[in-house]
């Protein structure tokens, strides 16, 4: 079996949740670590037979091809962290034209850099890019490391919050419910393993055993 995951949820949220997703043990499969636009084209086309990632409740449809179909496996929260050094947030926000803010930042094409560009255009913020990247791990590091606030998903910061490294900074209207989804493509027969996969995943959701 194929199961294309997003790069931030294959090292958070995949280990843990595909050895539940077992039956009774886990099913042998090969993960490949993709972005969201790219894991889709992936499913669509036959890449893959799963597909991990997450999606934006509030925002556009991000998988709008109606031979697809999903469920949602767990929620997560888009949120900006600062560094913390002797017991203090390194930075705050909003910050002031005098002294913008240092923040590390998605690119464009990320799929969590447009969720946060939709939160930033709800907010008057003064903010300077430092580093911009794709991969949310880096991001994530170069937060611990004090080079400027971030958005991260809470399930990728919440080790260095509970260190007490990192610390959520602004109010909540800075930030974004996000689901993690599993999807497939529609079909009347469907292998064996991805059907086990797809009906335990769906029990684990609504808190079956």
């Amino acid at each position: 079996m194929r199961v294309a995951v997003t790069h931030t949820l294959a090292t958070t949220y995949f280990p843990a949740w595909w050895a539940r997703c077992g039956d009774p043990r886990p099913i042998p499969c090969s993960l490949l670590a993709t972005n969201t636009l790219d894991g889709y084209d992936l499913l669509v086309q036959g890449g893959c037979d799963l597909l991990l990632a997450y999606a934006d409740p509030a925002g556009p449809p991000s998988v709008p091809d109606a031979d697809v179909e999903w469920i949602v496996v767990a929620g997560d929260r888009l949120a900006p962290y600062s560094s913390v050094t002797g017991g203090q947030v390194d930075y705050t926000l909003p910050g002031t034209p005098g002294s913008p803010v240092p923040v590390v930042t998605h690119g464009q094409g990320a799929f969590l850099g447009r969720v946060t560009d939709r939160i930033l255009a709800q907010r008057d913020l003064h903010l300077t890019p430092t580093v911009q990247s794709d991969l949310t791990s880096a991001l994530t590091a170069l937060v611990h490391a004090g080079l400027g606030v971030g958005w991260l998903p809470e399930n990728l910061a919440s080790p260095g919050v509970a260190e007490g490294a990192l610390r959520q900074v602004g109010d909540a209207t800075l930030t974004a419910r996000l689901e993690i989804r599993l999807y497939r493509m529609r079909r009347e027969r469907m292998f064996r393993h991805v059907a086990t996969i797809w009906r335990n995943a769906a029990k684990l959701a609504a808190g079956e055993t």
